[in-house]
């Protein structure tokens, strides 16, 4: 009988994370799979990982229900960073997400491989981004067309 490994105890967590319904609990969860202190993490609903690697999430990001990330790449979260129900950010191997400071990612929004997201920018819902959003930018529709800049 051989020991456990980490890609057992990684796999644990994953399945673990999907089905916990005590939100302390599953963002204690989360720091246990990602590492790292994600200071006031907060997860409303399911949230879902595909392999739980080679992310980093900084302090007092919110995510709603049913959020999905494909971290297949490295992703990046920033501080303050609120995520609406239903987002979905796909990573892919050199194709990194990055999301910056104080980012709303309104409900059902899509962030593909190699996307940027500049500080204080605003996604309406069911936007999907491919490329680079400004920081301080306010888009909506696919493409996302400039709303507006927030100052």
């Amino acid at each position: 009988m051989r020991g456990k490994s980490v890609c057992d105890d990684r796999g644990e967590l994953l399945v673990r994370i999907s089905q916990c319904c005590n939100p302390e609990e599953k963002v204690q969860l989360i720091r246990d799979l990602l590492g790292c202190e994600c200071k006031k993490l907060t997860v409303e609903g399911p949230i879902w990982f595909a392999r739980g690697q080679d992310i980093w999430i900084g302090s007092e990001v919110h995510f709603a229900a049913r959020c999905e990330i494909w971290d297949l790449g490295r992703i990046e979260i920033e501080d303050n960073v609120i995520f609406g129900p239903g987002v979905k950010l796909r990573a892919e191997a050199g194709q990194p997400v990055r999301i910056g400071r104080r980012v709303w990612l309104g409900e059902a929004v899509q962030v593909g491989p190699g996307s940027v997201i500049g500080e204080n920018a605003v996604v309406c819902a069911g936007s999907y981004v491919s490329g680079e959003i400004p920081a301080g930018a306010v888009v909506a529709g696919n493409p996302p067309q400039l709303i507006r800049m927030v100052r």
